[in-house]
């Protein structure tokens, strides 16, 4: 007979079997009642381990990680409010279908609603931003119980990374003792031997395309060789390194144009030689007369609702057949005027493609197309010339002169507010391999630094965020996790002193609410805040002053902020002026 604390073995099998499955990271946030799911970690020497003090931080750290990884990351926590503190990340995580398995310590059934220290009611806690929950009451294990954790461990991993991509929540409830050496149970040697075999049994599930969805996507690509006039949308997403390829022949194929989200990384990843990514579309549509040449016959669009405003109008109104493809059959449509989803990941949807249109010839755009092409690229043009005429304080140099960066060994994390709508307006259109970040789903600004960090610890390479004073302010914590791990970021700060994207909405009408409520200035020293938190500093002022220190930290990668300050009515006005003169 083997001696065991009972909490223990089954941290233990719960943590080893989803280590065989894949899972590399966990993300461990300290406490009591999680002692049995920490040690379990411990003993297991696969498995990543990060120690993060704040449990916000340190969920938004691991959706970082997952962002980045193939498989779930594993959030550890103990009960009370630590649970709570989960919650705006794994609503990111359920928005994005983002992969975590968050596993949360309780208290027993017991010692709910007594007025027993730390314990709150957690039951299934997440219900509307989780993709399937489990609670583990009665871990007094037998070998029917082990082997159906084990089935249960299988599901649960499935569920996070593949049936209903996204987070999962398991709900603990241990009784004290918690410690693995506190032995309460004995098993027998053949129990303990049939359950290790089974832990490492490949039993796991993959899915398979059916043959009805081949038969819709044939049906589907052979229709869209009929049309004269189609875009592709490519909505924000973690697509293959072989889509951007694969997607920009079938366009040529079809005689289509291509739309790509900035957050889709395609403009990076893709050599336009025949023009057909008009990635200013949105300035385009800024010319009323432009759309009746734009008015496309059909819409097929990958990933999830585009960013720009413009985009989701232009989508509302026209008359296309308008086409969804993702591989949960999700809506990303505002407007909800998709006639067709379907269900089918962008990799089988361009398989068929490929096989439907293999014989065909490429097909020459429309004449109307053409013109839209040559129009795309003369507004890149007066892009580059018109910036050069704003100071440098203008986001949108600042956006141009970080995009040219963007390269296989440098990701980019972007904040949501305003630093994502310039990047996807004023980044340049260049094949450098780069990929793109950002916390789309809720597109909240909570959890920007904390996200980047993962990205960055994840990836090892020195990685770049973007984000906004608020944004900043927002995540200040995390900063002490970034000097601990010395991972290697550089955070820019745009600094206007306030919440700028709201210059830009109908309340900029209204001065005496504007100010107080919701440009809401804060007055903080971003460097001495910087510098509290033993990360280094510099106020960028030029664009050379810029180059200079993202040149030095990608030699030293040592963690570091680089303060731009800008003026919010000054780069209001700079973007309505180069809007205007872009479009002629």
């Amino acid at each position: 007979m083997m001696k065991f604390n009972d909490n223990f073995l089954y941290s233990s099998i719960f943590v080893n079997r989803l280590q065989f499955l894949g899972v590399q990271h966990a993300v461990i946030s300290p406490g009591s009642r999680n002692t049995p799911l920490i040690a379990a970690l411990h003993e297991n020497t696969e498995i990543i381990k990060t120690i993060i003090l704040d449990e916000r931080s340190a969920a938004f750290f691991a959706l970082g990680l997952a962002k980045t990884t193939k498989s779930p990351v594993l959030i550890v926590t103990t009960s009370g409010t630590a649970v709570a503190e989960l919650y705006p990340a794994i609503v990111e995580a359920f928005q994005s279908r983002i992969p975590l398995i968050v596993c949360t310590a309780d208290r027993p059934a017991e010692l709910l609603n007594c007025g027993e220290n730390q314990a709150i009611n957690q039951d299934n806690i997440f219900i509307n931003h989780i993709k399937s929950y489990y609670y583990f009451n009665n871990l007094r294990p037998s070998e029917d119980k082990l082997l159906n954790l084990i089935n249960t461990t299988t599901h649960c991993f499935n569920t996070a990374n593949l049936f209903n991509r996204g987070p999962v929540h398991i709900n603990f409830p241990f009784s004290k003792p918690l410690e693995p050496n506190s032995f309460n149970i004995e098993i027998s040697d053949d129990i303990f031997i049939s359950i290790t075999k089974q832990i490492a049994e490949q039993n796991n599930v993959y899915e398979i395309p059916t043959e009805c969805i081949k038969a819709e996507i044939t049906e589907l690509i052979s229709e869209l060789s009929t049309f004269n006039k189609g875009i592709f949308i490519i909505g924000g997403g973690k697509y293959s390194d072989n889509f951007y390829d694969a997607l920009y022949l079938i366009a040529k194929k079809l005689g289509f144009l291509i739309y790509a989200d900035i957050l889709s990384s395609f403009q990076f990843n893709i050599n336009d030689k025949e023009g057909i990514l008009i990635n200013n579309l949105p300035f385009i549509l800024e010319e009323e007369k432009l759309k009746t040449s734009i008015a496309p016959e059909v819409i097929i669009q990958f990933g999830v609702t585009p960013v720009n405003n413009k985009i989701l109008e232009f989508y509302k109104s026209t008359n296309a057949k308008k086409v969804l493809i993702n591989k949960y059959g999700d809506l990303y449509d505002p407007s909800r005027t998709t006639n067709v989803i379907y269900k089918c990941c962008e990799n089988t949807f361009l398989e068929i493609a490929e096989k439907t249109l293999s014989n065909n010839k490429n097909k020459a755009v429309h004449s109307d197309y053409k013109y839209i092409i040559n129009k795309n690229n003369d507004i890149e043009r007066l892009k580059e010339i018109n910036l050069q005429q704003f100071p440098f304080s203008f986001e949108g140099n600042l956006i141009n002169v970080i995009s040219k960066y963007i390269s296989k060994s440098t990701p980019l994390v972007i904040s949501n507010s305003m630093p994502v709508r310039y990047l996807g307006l004023f980044s340049v259109k260049q094949y450098s391999n780069g990929k793109i970040y950002c916390n789309r789903g809720a597109s909240g600004i909570d959890g920007n630094t904390a996200t980047a960090a993962g990205i960055a610890y994840s990836l090892n390479n020195p990685t770049i965020l973007i984000t906004g004073d608020l944004a900043f302010l927002h995540d200040i914590g995390s900063l002490i996790y970034i000097n601990q791990l010395n991972i290697p970021l550089c955070i820019i700060v745009i600094d206007n002193n306030g919440g700028g994207i709201f210059n830009m909405l109908p309340i900029a009408d209204n001065p005496n609410l504007l100010t107080p409520y919701f440009i809401t200035p804060h007055n903080q020293n971003i460097k001495t805040i910087t510098n509290a938190f033993g990360l280094l500093y510099q106020h960028v002022e030029s664009s050379e002053s810029l180059e200079s220190a993202v040149r030095i930290f990608y030699t030293t990668k040592a963690p570091t902020v680089l303060h731009f300050i800008s003026n919010i009515n000054e780069s209001t006005e700079n973007l309505k002026k180069i809007k205007k003169a872009v479009i002629v």
